[in-house]
């Protein structure tokens, strides 16, 4: 924008302001007709507020005036460590400026926009404050970042943002003249950049195609992503008061309409006005006839009408309210898409038609249910595979229209009575149709026939040629590319078949398979728990309407019950413990019914093992505590898969599920110390897998799974002391998954069973004292990490393992004596654990492992910062005690918590100057260690009483009781040696 430009804008803001509504109307109409982007400007200024004079006549910020560097006071000035250049633009939230780091810490050009708030300031930056750090976590390419923010001297709130250059999406396409698939691609970045921030609660409020800039490499980038929360006093949890100016931010040409009424935002918001987006890349008009561009009109346009199908507005023309300038019709929309007006129809009309439509319907609940869902319909479009938007019904249609014309209805109707003198033609019609029944039942049948082989085909694909290599390895892809490409032919008869209750199904197992190898925790999996999740939520939702109708299909049941079971493998916490609910109700219901029934049976044991996860592991994906519920669910999964394998002793689909419910067993077991009832559990299973190897010995899985065993046993020899031995155990499964992973390299499950292997040799390595081969472990486990993570990065999974992983090379570090980068790497884990316990309070796995690493946190630290030590010790005594009073019977956890009193003790008794300083003259008083030492020797005795102390714990009991004993005594105790 230039200085003039500016100038004009303020000379005719300044008039309209002091207009009242119906002069400023005439004369915003007057403008457009010479200068239509002005009049567009100034709008969209005096619409950011209902009380839009006051808005601009009381606003904190500097006098509007040209941003000529002679005029503007900011061009020059030092916010922060920030140094104004020049303005880049001025919109209605405020002005933006371009600046640099000027502070010589490192070079970086940033974007400052200060933030026009009115008389409330302070209230905005007050907020901003407690928002910038959600903010600032949106960390995704296509997603600009908020990178710091401030307020300047006069009080004026700004925001610091990454600097991009670029053009708006609807310019670059037209300038580009990219067609309609490449328009498509790219809005499919722009969903995906909407959706990573839904999954953080944060939504946008203002998307426009001013707010999606594309670089010249052809990189979409949203910019202000929440910052609208930040200054709409709608989310403030009260009404404002009447002297507020606050900046209710919105565009109504692009708002939907519960933003227009002033009604709840959810994301729902966000994907409606990506629908307009759509609407004009794909066809180069808006979705209304907003005519003069009144608000008032706009708004009234968006509640009430509906818009016209793509594939139909493209014939439209709107001639320009500017002499001389160009308007929009077919021949220019065209000429930058599909090149003939004709062709952009047919391109559109269909699949595209109903895509954008349903963005677009005005009930939040009827639209797409999220940004995903919406990109997903537009690449199932552009793979040529059925769309969730399909035509609404004729009855909810004629309703809605019937309410909005009534008086064009009943003008209608008379047009319907001339229809009805149709039917005599249409009668004669049927006569002749009556001749043609005999070729037209020839042509059924062959078509039944192509449809029947079609059937077939994806059928043996999907079953048969599939099941022959799913344990080969290295079959990874060729398994993903088998499922894709038979349920692609399950989705192409589906259209054809939509009431065919058996296709229904077969797709929904379709779904159901791929979603095993996409991202599915149980088996060979691609790493992408995302698509998984979609891939089970398409089986579901094929499944689920289908259940009331069909109440004895019982195959039908429990093909629903094992959809859910897996989506609650890879689902947070809480939903993870409704699905299961669901799915065990379900197969308990046909159990009573059918008690002999194989498959059923099979399904619950999946169920019983998942919940054993859930409940009594607090190393499973989702941990909601109670390691004896774990175990009683543990051994009625056992229960079953000993049945169902004596019933089939020669299916090796039986030996593995018997082989894996052994495994959970131990590892519930192992959580309440009975560490040899574990072992011998892990013992007496191998032996039989060892020798269906020897049968075998091309068979992937098995041999994935005997080393997933022998890393078990090694943990717990590792855990009763028993290091030499577990080092034995682990060196040949150690290599034994390497060779495996060189195999296979696009088997994620593969991968994160290196990465584990990796850091329990380090772990090992590093008890026994060989620092340097643990270091490289470990560093190789890190590079393993990030590799899954980079296959998903949205998996919380995998960045639980990440981690994992920084923790532990910080241990080793340490233990090397390299404290800074130990520090550094322990630090890594903590804030990633800390995000995510944060984004699911419900994870009690979570919960654990962060108090697992402020534990290891605070070790490193307390070697040079005693007291930054003890916060993080404190902050793990207070995650994890009400864990352990919630579930007394988990030892790891009980471990762990007597660990952190005993650390947090030293710390405290080192800092404490001496025996005869009172408590008033230093807070770390010898009296807080020996509280903190008694906690833990009460850790102690109790897993005594409950016979689940191993050996290497006894002389940790021992030196408690010394120090208790000297806390009677001296009142001062010995300090432990760490």
């Amino acid at each position: 924008m230039t200085p003039e430009r500016w100038s004009l804008i303020q000379e005719k803001l300044e008039v309209a302001v002091a207009l009242d509504p119906g002069q400023r109307a005439a004369f915003l109409q007057e403008l457009g007709t010479t200068d239509p982007n002005l009049r567009e400007e100034l709008e969209s200024l005096l619409a950011q507020d209902s009380n839009s004079g006051n808005l601009l006549k009381t606003s904190a910020m500097l006098p509007l005036a040209p941003p000529s560097p002679e005029r503007d006071p900011m061009i020059g000035r030092r916010l922060g460590p920030y140094q104004v250049v020049d303005l880049l633009g001025v919109g209605g939230m405020g002005e933006v400026y371009r600046a640099f780091r000027a502070d010589d810490v490192y070079k970086q050009q940033v974007a400052i926009k200060l933030v026009r708030t009115g008389r409330d300031s302070s209230l905005v930056f007050g907020r901003f404050k407690n928002e910038r750090q959600i903010l600032a976590t949106l960390d995704h390419p296509n997603i600009a970042r908020l990178l710091d923010g401030g307020a300047t001297q006069e009080g004026v709130p700004y925001l610091v943002m990454e600097l991009i250059e670029g053009q708006p999406i609807g310019e670059y396409c037209d300038s580009n003249k990219l067609n309609v698939s490449q328009r498509l691609n790219l809005f499919a970045n722009v969903c995906g950049a909407v959706q990573y921030a839904h999954s953080r609660l944060i939504v946008h409020r203002d998307l426009k195609p001013g707010n999606i800039l594309v670089t010249a490499q052809g990189q979409p980038k949203l910019l202000d992503f929440g910052i609208a929360k930040i200054l709409d006093p709608g989310v403030l949890g009260e009404a404002p008061a009447a002297t507020m100016t606050l900046v209710r931010v919105l565009t109504p040409a692009y708002a939907s309409p519960e933003q227009v009424k002033g009604e709840t935002i959810t994301t729902s918001s966000d994907v409606y006005s990506l629908g307009v987006i759509l609407y004009e890349l794909l066809t180069g008009h808006h979705p209304y006839r907003l005519g003069g561009r009144d608000m008032d009109a706009i708004s009234q346009a968006v509640v009430e009408f509906e818009p016209e199908k793509p594939s139909s507005v493209i014939r439209r023309v709107e001639p320009s309210a500017a002499p001389n300038q160009p308007g929009i019709n077919p021949s220019v929309v065209s000429a930058t898409r599909e090149g003939a007006p004709e062709k952009l129809r047919r391109r559109l009309r269909g699949d595209l038609d109903n895509i954008v439509l349903m963005a677009l319907r005005k009930e939040p609940e009827r639209r797409y249910a999220s940004a995903e869902q919406f990109s997903e319909d537009i690449r199932r479009h552009m793979e040529n595979l059925p769309v969730v938007a399909r035509k609404d019904t004729a009855g909810y249609r004629t309703s809605k229209f019937i309410v909005r014309h009534k008086v064009g209805v009943a003008a209608g109707t008379g047009v319907l009575l001339t229809l009805m003198a149709g039917l005599g033609i249409t009668l004669r019609e049927a006569r002749i149709a009556r001749q043609q029944t005999e070729i037209a039942r020839q042509q059924r049948a062959q078509s039944e026939q192509r449809f029947n082989d079609l059937r077939q085909v994806a059928n043996s694909l999907m079953f048969e040629f599939h099941d022959s290599i799913k344990d080969l390895a290295g079959a990874t892809p060729a398994k993903a590319l088998l499922i894709q490409r038979s349920r692609e032919y399950l989705d192409r008869l589906a259209r054809d078949a939509r009431d065919d209750a058996s296709l229904q199904q077969e797709l929904a197992t379709a779904y159901i398979k791929l979603g095993d190898i996409q991202g599915s925790p149980r088996q060979a999996d691609l790493g992408d728990a995302a698509g998984a999740r979609i891939s089970y939520g398409n089986a579901l939702g094929i499944l689920e309407p289908m259940l009331p109708a069909q109440p004895n299909d019982h195959a039908l049941h429990l093909l629903a019950a094992s959809a859910y079971t897996r989506l609650a493998s890879i689902a947070p916490a809480q939903q993870a413990t409704d699905l299961l609910g669901k799915a065990l109700r379900i197969e308990q219901d046909l159990a009573a019914r059918n008690p002999g029934y194989a498959k059923l049976r099979q399904e619950l044991g999946n169920t019983y093992e998942e919940l054993s996860l859930h409940f009594g592991n607090p190393y499973a994906l989702t941990y909601i505590l109670g390691a004896r519920q774990g175990l009683d669910y543990a051994n009625k999964a056992l229960q079953i898969r000993e049945q169902l394998y004596r019933e089939s002793p020669n299916n090796p689909g039986a030996l593995f599920d018997l082989f894996e419910a052994y495994h959970y067993v131990a590892d519930n077991l192992w959580v309440t110390g009975q560490l040899d009832q574990a072992l011998a559990n892990e013992m007496k299973i191998r032996s039989m897998m060892v020798d269906f190897i020897d049968r075998n010995p091309t068979n992937a899985e098995a041999k994935r799974l005997l080393v997933t065993g022998d890393g078990r046993i090694a943990k717990v020899l590792e855990e009763s002391g028993q290091l030499s031995e577990a080092l034995v155990r682990l060196e040949g499964p150690s290599r034994g998954i390497m060779s495996l992973g060189a195999a296979d390299p696009k088997n994620i499950m593969v991968k994160r069973q290196m990465g584990t292997g990796c850091n329990q040799m380090g772990e090992l390595l590093l008890k026994l004292g060989k620092v340097d081969r643990a270091i490289e472990y470990h560093r190789k486990a890190v590079q393993l990490s990030e590799s899954v993570l980079s296959a998903d990065p949205t998996n919380f999974d995998s960045r639980y393992r990440l981690a994992a992983s920084y923790q532990a090379l910080g241990n080793a570090l340490a233990a090397k004596g390299s404290t800074h980068e130990a520090a550094e790497d322990s630090s890594k884990a903590v804030e990633i654990r800390r995000v995510l316990v944060s984004g699911d309070p419900t994870d009690a796995r979570g919960r654990y492992a962060f108090a697992k690493n402020l534990l290891h946190l605070g070790n490193i630290q307390a070697r040079a910062s005693p007291g930054a030590g003890l916060q993080s010790y404190r902050e793990g005594i207070a995650t994890l005690e009400p864990m352990v009073k919630t579930d007394p019977d988990n030892w790891i956890m009980e471990r762990t918590l007597a660990d952190l009193y005993s650390s947090s003790g030293a710390v405290e008794l080192r800092m404490a100057p001496s025996p005869s300083a009172s408590e008033r003259e230093n807070p770390h008083h010898p009296q807080r260690s020996c509280s903190l030492f008694s906690q833990e020797l009460n850790l102690w005795r109790d897993m005594r009483q409950r016979n689940v102390l191993i050996a290497a714990d006894l002389p940790r009991l021992r030196k408690g009781e010394g120090r208790l004993h000297d806390c009677s005594v001296t009142g001062f105790p010995a300090e432990p040696q760490q």
